[in-house]
């Protein structure tokens, strides 16, 4: 009964986003961190299930994330989101042909923490474009992608 109220709120707290971007982003990243508790893990076959429930969960409340992404102005912000999104759906459609959480580390999800930098930085220094220059993009890109690929690490190679 857990996992029916589990999947029943991580397919309806990712439609928050809709409305409010943020709220919804972080609510969804928080059940995303604590459904792994209510999962019972005996064996190889349950692990695996549990990681293609929690792929689809995942990449059901970054794809409502990233339709919002298109309606965005800035150009290169919304090219990044395509990329960023794109390039993580791919590594979790092979892992689902593949297995092995490692995979996972060579397909960091940058997405999510892009999309809330963006929007958090956009709302709170009320300027129009945040990627002003090639400098200032490399920066916020290094300082965005190095945390989730330590992130990655720790969770898919070092708990594996």
């Amino acid at each position: 009964m857990e996992i029916l109220i589990l999947t029943a709120l991580r397919l309806l707290v990712p439609l928050l986003i809709l409305r409010w971007p943020i709220l919804g982003m972080f609510a969804s990243m928080y059940l995303d961190l604590q459904d792994f508790n209510y999962f019972t893990i005996q064996s190889e076959k349950d692990m695996v299930n549990y990681q293609t429930w929690d792929k689809f969960m995942d990449i059901y409340y970054l794809t409502i994330a990233f339709y919002t992404t298109l309606s965005w102005k800035e150009v290169l912000a919304k090219k990044l989101s395509i990329f960023f999104f794109s390039y993580r759906a791919l590594g979790v459609l092979i892992l689902l042909f593949v297995h092995s959480r490692q995979l996972l580390l060579l397909f960091p999800n940058v997405f999510e923490n892009y999309f809330l930098f963006y929007l958090l930085f956009k709302k709170f220094t009320k300027n129009s474009k945040v990627f002003s220059n090639t400098q200032v993009t490399v920066i916020i890109l290094l300082s965005i992608i190095i945390p989730k690929l330590v992130d990655e690490y720790y969770l898919h190679v070092l708990l594996s």
